[in-house]
Order: C-alpha cells, then sequence, then structure tokens
C-alpha cells in the first residue's frame, strides 16, 4: 500500500497519467496489495471496472480499462476519416503457487470473456500469470487467446522471474505474458524485458519480476 501512495504522490505520475483505480480502497477489502493501472492522458478513456475473482484465496483482481485509438488514414485523408475504435486492456494476477494452479484457468476465462464483449475492437491482459506448472501450459489457448511471445516456453530469452528471487523453491520461468483476443484491427508486438539487473541497493532489486514492453498498432482493413 506504501507503494501505492508514492505512485500517487510522484509529480511526473499525476501530471501525465491517469491512475486506475485511485486508491486502495478499491482493492479487496482486507487486501494489502493489489494491480495499478496508469494511462497516459493523451488517450481518451471510456470505462473501467475491475473484476475480483470469487475463486482466489489471495483477493486477486483483473482491472479492465476501455480506451478510444483512432484508425490510422491515409495520407490524404483527415485524420479521423477511418473511425475510432475501442481497444480494452485489462491488468491481472493470477493466484500464485502450485495450490493456486486449479483457479488460474478459471480466472483467465474470465479476463478472456471480458475481453471480448460486443462494441470492443479486442483486448489485451497482460500481467503475472504465475505460469509454474504443467497445467498453466494451455490455459491461454484453452481461453482463446493469442500469446505475444514468439518462442518457446523453455526459451530463457523469454524468461521473467527467478533470478532476482530469494525464493529457490521455483526454477526460472516466463511468468508474465502479454496476451491478446484474435489480433484483427490491431497488432501486438512480441514483449521485450525490462528492468533487467535494476536495483536500489546491492542485492535489493526493484522487482522480483522482469517487466515487459509493447507496442500496439490499430490497423486498417487494407
Amino acid at each position: 500500500m506504501s507503494v501505492f501512495t508514492l505512485i500517487l504522490n510522484a509529480e511526473w505520475v499525476r501530471r501525465y497519467f491517469i491512475v486506475i483505480p485511485t486508491g486502495t480502497d478499491r482493492w479487496p477489502e482486507h487486501s494489502s496489495y493489489g494491480n495499478v493501472t496508469l494511462v497516459s492522458r493523451t488517450i481518451p478513456v471510456v470505462n473501467a471496472f475491475t473484476i475480483m475473482f470469487s475463486n482466489s484465496a489471495m483477493n486477486r483482481t483483473a482491472i479492465f480499462v476501455d480506451i478510444k485509438l483512432c484508425i490510422p488514414a491515409l495520407e490524404d485523408e483527415p485524420r479521423l476519416s477511418r473511425g475510432i475504435v475501442t481497444l480494452r486492456i485489462a491488468n491481472t494476477h493470477l493466484e500464485s503457487l502450485p495450490a493456486g494452479a486449479p483457479a488460474r484457468p478459471r480466472q483467465m476465462k474470465l479476463v478472456a470473456d471480458a475481453l471480448r464483449e460486443q462494441g470492443l475492437i479486442g483486448g489485451i491482459v497482460a500481467g503475472d500469470m504465475n505460469a509454474i506448472g504443467p497445467s498453466d501450459g494451455g490455459i491461454v489457448e484453452d481461453a482463446g487467446l493469442y500469446d505475444a511471445w514468439q518462442g518457446d516456453d523453455d526459451d530463457e530469452e523469454g524468461f521473467t522471474w527467478g533470478y532476482q528471487s530469494p525464493n529457490n523453491r521455483f526454477r526460472p520461468g516466463r511468468l508474465d505474458k502479454v496476451l491478446s483476443t484474435r489480433p484483427e484491427g490491431f497488432i501486438v508486438e512480441e514483449p521485450e524485458r525490462i528492468g533487467i539487473g535494476e536495483a536500489i541497493r546491492q542485492d535489493t532489486w526493484v522487482s522480483d519480476h522482469f517487466g515487459l514492453v509493447t507496442r500496439v498498432h490499430i490497423v486498417r482493413d487494407d
């Protein structure tokens, strides 16, 4: 919770971003941590809501933000002549640990269904999917989502956890992912890892995870 306060008090954040939710009181009751999404003030936000997973023993949630984006126009056309679309972006943290394996498929399915609601061009979800066991291998496909990562799950270039954590119970892996609905009308670039080796001081990492960064492009039918 103290980190959320730092985010809200940062001048750079206040000046350039919309913060969703607006405070920790919007997290599940008795939660000491949760999700937060920052959206550039240059992007129109038309809706935001949270799904609290009823099957979570860890108060896990997913935050959804609907943004308006314009379809690229030809050089000789007015900027908005091709129309405007609504893209839904989700930020989630699925259930952790082997004990959470039965909950993760249902949580992923709930997120995927929300990304496919009527009136949307589609949706993207990013976050810690806690893919730590064999049963997690098929939940993305089972939910009808597409992985922006083009490599294999055992490709170390895609691993996002296991190098900056004092916890040695699990081997390094690709716990964090960027997923999307069928990419029609938009393209999600393959994510790149960031924050590798970022430390506050020696052996005190900014995070036990690497971050992921990607770019999303709205495209014309032609």
